[in-house]
């Protein structure tokens, strides 16, 4: 499961970079904590799961499916 988070990550960063704007930024759009995200992205322990639903969001506002997102 490890391995999956972290191409999810290594995904939302690399997608996050590439449409220049920062994770905060796209919380803001998707209407998800600013504070789940950068767990997220750095792999926090309390932050360490996402829900479908969530991914889905940050898919969306990255405009890509949610496969693209996935391995």
């Amino acid at each position: 499961m490890k391995k999956l988070h972290d191409h999810i990550r290594g995904q939302l960063k690399a997608r996050l970079k590439a449409k220049g704007i920062s994770a905060e930024k796209l919380a803001y759009e998707v209407g998800i904590s600013k504070g789940f995200i950068y767990g997220y992205l750095k792999g926090d322990e309390k932050h360490r799961n996402i829900s479908v639903t969530v991914l889905n969001k940050l898919a969306e506002g990255l405009d890509v499916s949610l496969k693209d997102l996935l391995p």
